[in-house]
């Protein structure tokens, strides 16, 4: 997530500006409005998109966990644990807030935009009346500067006899019907009810409109309309437009549209090397944004274990088993590892055993950065709950290990409140080659936590809690 914002908000932020520099001041208005229309969608979109430039930086060998296996006995592994230190999330879920206030927002944006949309449909449906000129008309009640939406033109009745200017005013509104400008102003309100956070989104919708009307104005003037009179009519007084669905006469300020109406058209070389710089600057945004941030450095590469497995169902309950549970959130865990960022290998991808020999053999062939296995807790107490991490003190990169443990145990804190910091010399903690943590996600004989244990929704808070740990380690290595 920060880093889709950053790139986001950095990538609209240098679009917008390009325009603004290279292009705003060039009569090339129909290059501009597809310009600014596909760099603000692109710009949104790319930091999702992670394409694949060629550019690897993983030496590491793939190997095949279900071949490198073989069959084996499940052998018991029950250390002594000794409590370090229990970490307590904070009494308020500020993330839960953020994203509760976010789609809050979004809900009332989409609220306006629907209550405007129905009222504009409302108006067509009850005060349209005879078109003029081949352009439908709708009454208004109150006179004031005629607008547009689609094929249909606002104007009060009286205009359409005692406005001198009527004749280029039809022409300018034709000209937004006939150019679809209706269609980019509905898409910018709909990415506008999403991307509302993005203050460069708002400075594009003024630079679309803008540009709609210096599109509208040139086609009058091509028409055959006299600029002298035509430059009058835009100064004559007029309300301006509030409905924001709509094209309106007078909606920008009257000073740049007469002053791009008086301009001198740039010789065609400045123009070609003005929207090639700028379309080469939008070139390089886009493949920076679209390419994993985390490429440019070597990814930390995590070995994941989901325990359990096969034959060895682990901890049972009145419903799933402790290898289900184990295994789902794992799967999670895999599908929020991006490029460059975070690498998850599964030890098992499905249900099937595998010895801890087997494990440790598979854990030690890989060149990761931290093995990672997940369990679910049990406990003669039914009233025990909360997240419990392990680290042995026996395994050879042991304090890099605590370490790890610690943030990882920060890390789930959002989704399960508390977490115990452990030691236990567990077999497949003490005898890995490289740092490796141990995690127990709560108590399946909580018969709420059980139930929280088994929830989709809840297993996938669970592995964002762990990813945001392993960001956090990636963090750290970078330091």
């Amino acid at each position: 997530m920060p880093n889709y914002l950053l790139f986001s908000v950095t990538g609209l932020g240098i679009c917008w500006g390009l325009y603004r520099v290279f292009l705003k001041k060039e009569k090339l208005f129909v290059f501009n409005r597809f310009f600014l229309l596909f760099s603000l969608l692109l710009c949104l979109i790319a930091p999702i998109l992670h394409i694949d430039y060629g550019i690897s930086f993983d030496s590491r060998v793939a190997v095949d966990p279900v071949r490198f296996f073989d069959s084996g006995e499940i052998l018991p592994d029950d250390p002594e644990k000794v409590a370090v230190a229990t970490l307590t999330g904070p009494s308020n879920n500020y993330w839960d807030l953020i994203v509760f206030f976010y789609w809050m927002v979004c809900t009332l944006f989409f609220f306006r935009f629907s209550r405007n949309l129905l009222l504009l449909l409302l108006q067509i449906r009850n005060k349209s009346f005879n078109g003029y000129k081949g352009i439908k008309t709708v009454a208004l009640k109150h006179r004031g500067s005629p607008y547009s939406f689609f094929d249909y033109l606002f104007i009060h009745p009286l205009d359409l006899v005692e406005n001198k200017y009527l004749d280029m005013l039809v022409s300018h509104e034709r000209a937004h019907s006939n150019q679809f400008h209706s269609i980019d102003i509905l898409l910018l309100e709909v990415v506008g009810c999403f991307f509302w956070y993005n203050p460069f989104l708002w400075f594009y919708k003024k630079e679309v409109l803008e540009n709609h009307e210096y599109l509208a104005d040139e086609a009058v003037i091509n028409a055959g309309a006299n600029l002298e009179e035509y430059s009058a009519q835009i100064i004559k007084p007029g309300d301006k437009v509030v409905q924001p669905l709509l094209s309106g006469f007078s909606f920008i300020q009257t000073k740049n549209r007469l002053n791009m109406l008086h301009k001198k058209r740039s010789s065609g070389i400045q123009i070609a090397l003005r929207a090639g710089l700028a379309l080469a600057i939008f070139t390089a945004v886009l493949i920076i944004s679209s390419f994993s941030p985390g490429n440019i450095n070597e990814p930390i590469v995590v070995v994941v274990d989901a325990g359990h497995g096969g034959k060895d169902p682990g901890n049972r309950g009145k419903g799933q088993m402790e290898k289900e549970i184990n295994l789902a959130v794992a799967n999670q865990l895999r599908e929020l590892g991006q490029p460059g960022e975070i690498e998850i290998i599964l030890i098992r991808e499905q249900d099937q055993f595998v010895s801890l020999n087997d494990r440790l053999k598979f854990l030690n062939e890989q060149k990761a950065d931290l093995f990672l296995s997940i369990h679910s807790n049990a406990s003669g107490d039914k009233n025990r709950s909360g997240a419990e991490v392990f680290f042995s003190t026996e395994n050879k990169q042991w304090d890099i290990s605590k370490n790890y443990s610690n943030l990882l145990a920060t890390g789930l804190l959002p989704a399960v409140g508390k977490a115990e910091l452990k030691t236990a010399n567990f077999l497949v903690l003490k005898n890995s080659n490289i740092p490796a943590v141990l995690i127990e996600l709560g108590f399946m004989t909580n018969p709420q936590e059980f139930e929280l244990l088994q929830d989709p929704n809840y297993q996938k808070k669970l592995a964002r809690g762990i990813y945001n740990g392993l960001l956090a380690i990636q963090e750290s290595k970078v330091k």
